[in-house]
């Protein structure tokens, strides 16, 4: 599959009702196949900036590209995995998992194998049959990544989607993102609030001002990939986190 690089130029984004802007002079560049996380205050523009790159949002100034081609709206080339899961009720587990490819018009022989692929790989496989309220929010949200992935995009967008889950179902949600990215190679834009995902997770952290949003800090994780959960008890996963806590006004 492979990513796609990312720019940010001077992006400046108004809302009609409100003459404050939400996000005000984003720079930020992503290389192809990073996995970026963006935390930051609650209301600071991260969501806003993430639709922006899902050309959910157009944008008051400035430039946004994928792979140097100015976003004008929604394509097949970027993913979104929601906070909640999106999926229809009164379809199956396969049905909901092949409905992008369904509406792209491709034919099942061109999309079996690869969902057969990706359900085995987030443990789904026996539960093709199952209708959404027959599983649980962490099976809901891997559905909703083989969706994603099916679809083959060079960046996935995921807005907190770990959020709403136990504790336990998060680490393990983790883990298969990163499996998954190291198969697959997509970059990714994760926003989060909890500062451990973001260490966990990102080659680099980005970390947002108070609105109007602005990059006040690029860190570069080195920590070594594959990781182990028994790298956030070390020193440097320590330090990390500290130093992203105290960009953000804990100190």
């Amino acid at each position: 599959m492979g990513g796609a690089n990312i720019s940010f130029r001077n992006i400046v984004k108004f809302f009609e009702a409100d003459q404050r802007p939400v996000l005000n002079s984003v720079n930020l560049e992503i290389k192809a196949s990073e996995v970026i996380c963006i935390v930051g205050p609650s209301g600071c523009g991260k969501t806003t900036l993430l639709n922006v790159l899902a050309g959910f949002e157009q944008i008051s100034h400035g430039a946004c590209d994928v792979d140097g081609r100015a976003v004008a709206g929604a394509g097949p080339d970027r993913g979104f995995v929601f906070q909640k899961p999106t999926l229809y009720p009164w379809m199956t587990m396969w049905q909901n998992v092949t409905l992008g490819a369904r509406v792209a018009g491709r034919r099942e022989r061109q999309y079996r194998a690869g969902a057969e692929n990706l359900l085995q790989q987030t443990g789904l496989t026996d539960y093709v049959r199952h209708f959404p309220y027959q599983i649980s929010g962490g099976m809901a949200q891997r559905a909703q990544l083989v969706r994603v992935l099916l679809s083959e995009p060079k960046v996935m967008l995921m807005d907190e989607p770990f959020g709403a889950l136990d504790y336990q179902t998060r680490l393990s949600m983790h883990r298969l993102l990163m499996e998954l990215h190291g198969k697959h190679k997509p970059t990714i834009v994760f926003i989060t609030h909890d500062v451990d995902e973001a260490v966990f997770l990102a080659d680099r952290v980005i970390v947002m001002s108070q609105r109007p949003g602005t990059v006040i800090a690029d860190l570069k994780i080195d920590l070594p990939r594959p990781r182990a959960l028994h790298e956030m008890a070390t020193p440097q996963f320590g330090a990390y986190k500290e130093e992203i806590l105290s960009l953000l006004g804990f100190h």
